[in-house]
């Protein structure tokens, strides 16, 4: 049985409607014609008109005149369908477009998330019958760092140029979608993974790996990567989703640059963060389990305790104590990371205004700096605590300084009168001519080179120019993890004016400072 299929008429084609007037026209002008034949007749026989003539011309004229208005009728009709269709044309072209914007990403043409799970899920149904299907999301490492430091329309022009690549070593140009920001899914199925997950994984990182042109500038990434595999671990795709992530999650835990495979017990890890999040939230609310611990920082030259650095600790009703490197991610992820270094602050006050002779250090994250009321809000502490903004030293990770983002709020907070200090120098290795153009009032060295003091060879020399770059700028520096006599005496005797470290004291609660600061005292004075 065939189909008929109804195809939109052009308005320029013929039909029987447009033949009409002209039919008519015709006609008007026989009979017009016929009645001046016989007038002149009439008028060469020098006779009266005949009645067929009357007769004709009562019938003709009438008819000539309706042909004519039926013409320009037409005509309107035939303009007003032009227009409908030029139209008809346009929405087709503007759905077509809707459909494009709804199921692709702008920047870089990619498949959305929206696609993307239709894609997953007609692959998906196959899985069920055991054809194989792989699931991977990648996340660029640090890419934060790239925002911060380059801006928005750098980092979105280097999304664009890893889409580009991997288009180009992936099955298919839709194997790739883009879920947001930096974040990426690969749907490989039964035909792309015949040479094993391992080797796509690799040529996904080789890509990655190969130095990126960022505005003239070489930029080197690594990234990372959560892969499920189904039917093994189910076929629906929400929970394939969550279990990729928690893969995901594993793999940036343990350092980036890598691939992490699925296996069961990461769910608990996926579910801890979870419920972890949850408790913080309360713990932040109500000021339960949360507390700040203080470690003493010591003059080298006069062994006297000349300031502090404030903890956060967390004591769980069920859990414990949780690790700082465990709930201090989850709070700069959720956004928790401001009220919780607000509550900080507050706590670190609270101990500068009792001994106003020290300096105190609080950490500021970048997710604090992000947010726009960070002056005021640590503004307001400082002062309803009664202690003046210089007493309170704000440390920042290398990463944090270099930002172009974070550069107005950190000059905010100098200019009123906070005191800047760059953490764990030298971990990044920033450009030296960086460090130059940049405000600041000390530098902590990083406590790895510290630990290497004795044992690696290049670690005093790092440790020395270091301190030789701290006097250029006229800048404090400062050793953290100080934890022997001789790395104290190296430290002392190269010139480093402040130490921090187990040798000295561990961080205690502030209950239990004046405790431990008259114990310094008691045995630098034996």
């Amino acid at each position: 049985m065939s189909e008929t299929v109804n195809k939109p008429r052009d308005p320029d084609s013929p039909s029987s409607s447009a033949t009409l007037p002209g039919l008519l026209v015709a006609l008007a002008f026989i009979e017009l014609s016929g009645l001046a034949l016989l007038t002149f007749l009439a008028l060469q026989n020098d006779a009266e008109l005949p009645l067929l003539a009357i007769v004709l011309a009562l019938v003709s004229l009438p008819t000539f005149v309706i042909a004519l208005r039926m013409r320009k009728l037409l005509h309107e009709r035939n303009e007003l369908a032009r227009h409908l269709h030029g139209t008809t044309i346009s929405l087709e072209a503007e759905k077509a477009r809707a459909m494009q914007l709804a199921h692709r990403d702008g920047p870089t043409g990619l498949p959305n998330r929206t696609l993307f799970c239709q894609l997953a899920d007609a692959a998906l149904a196959n899985a069920a019958s055991g054809a194989p299907v792989a699931i991977l999301l990648l996340d660029v490492d640090k890419f934060r760092r790239i925002n911060d430091r380059w801006g928005h329309a750098a980092a979105d022009t280097l999304i664009a140029e890893i889409a580009r690549r991997m288009t180009h070593i992936l099955p298919t140009p839709d194997s790739i979608a883009r879920l947001g920001g930096d974040d990426f899914a690969v749907l490989l199925q039964k035909e792309d993974l015949k040479h094993g997950l391992a080797e796509i994984t690799e040529h996904i990182f080789a890509e990655i790996r190969r130095p990126f042109d960022l505005l003239g500038t070489p930029v080197q990434l690594t990234a990372s990567i959560g892969a499920v595999m189904a039917p093994d671990c189910g076929t629906e795709r929400a929970a394939l989703l969550r279990k990729a992530d928690a893969a995901l999650y594993r793999a940036k835990r343990e350092g980036g640059n890598r691939c992490q495979i699925f296996v069961p017990s990461m769910d608990e890890t996926n579910e801890l963060r979870t419920a972890l999040e949850a408790d913080l939230r309360v713990a932040i609310a109500t000021g339960s389990g949360l507390g700040v611990h203080f470690q003493p920082v010591v003059d080298s030259s006069q062994h006297v305790v000349v300031g502090l650095e404030a903890f956060a600790r967390w004591h769980h009703p069920t859990r414990g104590w949780v690790p700082p490197p465990l709930f201090i991610p989850v709070a700069e992820d959720t956004g928790l990371a401001v009220p919780l270094g607000e509550w900080v602050l507050s706590e670190a006050c609270k101990v500068a205004s009792e001994w106003p002779e020290l300096a105190v250090a609080v950490n500021v994250s970048a997710a604090q700096l992000r947010d726009p009321n960070l002056v005021s809000s640590f503004t307001r502490i400082v002062r309803a605590a009664g202690v003046s903004p210089s007493q309170i030293e704000l440390d920042v990770g290398e990463s944090v300084l270099f930002a172009e983002s974070s550069r107005s709020a950190l000059a905010r907070l100098r200019a009123e009168g906070f005191r800047i200090a760059l953490d764990d120098f030298g971990c990044g290795r920033p450009v030296l001519k960086e460090l130059r153009g940049r405000e600041l009032d000390k530098i902590k060295i990083d406590g790895s080179y510290i630990h290497g003091l004795g044992f690696a060879a290049d670690a005093s020399a790092a440790v020395s120019s270091v301190l030789r770059l701290g006097r250029s700028m006229g800048v404090e520096v400062s050793a953290e993890c100080v934890e022997t006599r001789e790395q104290e005496q190296f430290l002392r005797e190269a010139g480093c004016e402040r130490l921090q470290g187990f040798l000295f004291s561990r961080a205690v609660p502030a209950h239990h400072l004046r405790m431990a600061l008259a114990g310094y005292r008691d045995e630098k004075a034996a």
